[in-house]
């Protein structure tokens, strides 16, 4: 009891933080973009999973190739193209979207650098100018993501545990699998083992002997289950920086919780419980007292029904099945199915069924737990300092350029800025080269918010950048104008 009362006096030294920003992107100009991660988060979390970043071209071309590096002085790399046609998940990649003019590049960071650079060259080996957008939502900007789960992996279930995840492999779908390490040996972790090295597993932690509330030995249960795991396998490249392992997803023994188990949760840096309850769509928030994110429960089970087995959530209706992962994907949302794979029946249609209709999908996700919220932390809270510094080199209060709409653009945008007083005002644009291209407004105005066009139809495409100046200062927004 010693030990877990001074976890939760340091879990106190960090109840007044917010969510981490871990992730930072600067543009320079418009042919670089820089992603730099907070080290201790980078230390804390590994960060292994690739991040897809959505980029608007100036122009459009064929025969693009993308680039990155790992630090300034690394060299660069050629990310392999893939096609909207092909088969993809979680890997380093770059799609190219021609119609509308869009790059998505997907890179993970490298385990000895804090740092990643991106760009793009065309066919004569010439950088292409764009414009960063956005953190994608979920990897390669699909439509929904599928992630699976499977509890109570040990020694007596074994056997069980093979049959199912060689099956869930078979549909290219990844598991995370709940390890109860009491009950695992020197010949049950070599299997585990052999599935790790085999693809679409991720080691979870699921305690060492599954215990009720409360438990006998909390420490040992939750650090040491996690600690078992970490020093009897090798994890995968996901959940690895260095020689460093990280488990990310602890999967309740009976879907229980308390305030002592989600205090080691967070001093352990889990991102996040996964309890034992159905019609559970999407992502959770994050808790600012915790550290971590909210609790959350599977979607579905295709266990038998508890009308069978006595206990569970589990549903054999094909139809309910299949519903509530059409559901997940009309909203864009996660859908999170899980077994017992001791109790799976295999010898049925339905599980059969219900894996062959979500799976294999080009506009889906396949994340394992871990992958998905190492992927949410570090999307949903990134920073963009650079392009806040340009729009804020003056005092704000008497003067703000505002955001162009649209942008990027074609061929028109609107240009807004307010004045908090009357004075004179001058307003540019300029290409990449420095060279104006247009005086827009150069009068005395008043105070109050104007707003002017912008037609650019004799311009190549490229980026542009909008100068207001006053005799306060100056500030600046790009603006992508695409052909």
């Amino acid at each position: 009891m010693r030990k877990i009362g001074l976890f939760l006096i340091l879990l106190g030294a960090i109840t007044l933080q917010a969510q981490p920003s871990c992730i930072t992107v600067e543009q320079a100009n418009d042919t670089l973009l820089t992603i730099t991660i907070d080290p201790q988060a980078h230390n804390d979390y590994g960060f292994s999973v690739p991040l897809t970043y959505a980029l608007t071209l100036a122009t459009a071309q064929d025969a693009l190739t993308a680039w990155f590096r790992s630090g300034a002085t690394a060299p660069w790399m050629q990310l392999p193209e893939k096609r909207n046609s092909d088969f993809f998940n979680g890997i380093n990649a770059a799609r190219f979207d021609s119609l509308q003019q869009k790059a998505f590049l997907s890179v993970a960071f490298a385990g000895d650098s804090d740092s990643l650079y991106l760009k793009i060259t065309n066919a004569s080996g010439a950088s292409q100018a764009f414009l960063f957008s956005k953190i994608c939502p979920y990897y390669d900007d699909r439509n929904a993501v599928v992630t699976a789960s499977a509890d109570d992996m040990a020694g007596w279930s074994m056997p069980k545990f093979n049959r199912a995840l060689h099956v869930m492999r078979s549909f290219n779908l990844w598991v995370s699998c709940g390890i109860n390490s009491g009950g695992a040996n020197a010949s049950t972790y070599r299997a585990i083992q052999a599935h790790l090295d085999s693809g679409y597993v991720e080691a979870s932690c699921h305690s060492r002997s599954h215990p009720s509330m409360p438990y006998k030995d909390y420490y040992g249960e939750i650090i040491g289950n996690k600690q078992d795991i970490i020093n009897n396998l090798n994890l995968p490249e996901s959940f690895r920086k260095g020689a460093q392992e990280y488990v990310p997803v602890w999967i309740a023994p009976n879907g229980a919780t308390n305030k002592t188990v989600d205090s080691l949760l967070s001093y352990g840096k889990f991102l996040v419980n996964r309890l034992y309850y159905s019609n559970y769509f999407g992502l959770p928030a994050w808790n600012n007292t915790l550290y971590m994110y909210n609790n959350i429960g599977v979607t579905r089970a295709f266990d038998p029904p508890s009308s069978q087995l006595g206990w569970g959530i589990g549903t054999n209706n094909i139809k309910n099945l299949n519903d509530a992962f059409d559901k997940a994907l009309a909203d864009r949302s996660v859908y999170h199915v899980m077994c017992h794979p001791n109790v799976v029946e295999w010898d049925k249609d339905y599980p059969w069924k219900h894996l062959e209709h979500i799976s294999n999908r080009k506009n889906i996700w396949y994340a394992s737990v871990g992958q998905l919220y190492l992927y949410h932390l570090a999307q949903s809270s990134y920073a963009m300092p650079t392009v806040v510094a340009e729009r804020r080199e003056s005092a704000p209060e008497q003067f703000q350029l505002l955001h162009n709409y649209p942008n990027p653009f074609n061929p028109a945008t609107t240009i807004r800025y307010e004045l908090k007083q009357t004075a004179p005002v001058r307003l540019r644009v300029f290409n990449a080269l420095g060279q104006s291209v247009a005086a827009l407004v150069d009068q005395t105005q008043s105070e109050g918010v104007y707003q002017i066009q912008w037609r650019a139809e004799n311009l190549p495409g490229g980026v542009y950048l909008a100068i207001l100046e006053t005799p306060s200062g100056r500030q600046s927004q790009k603006m992508l104008l695409v052909r």
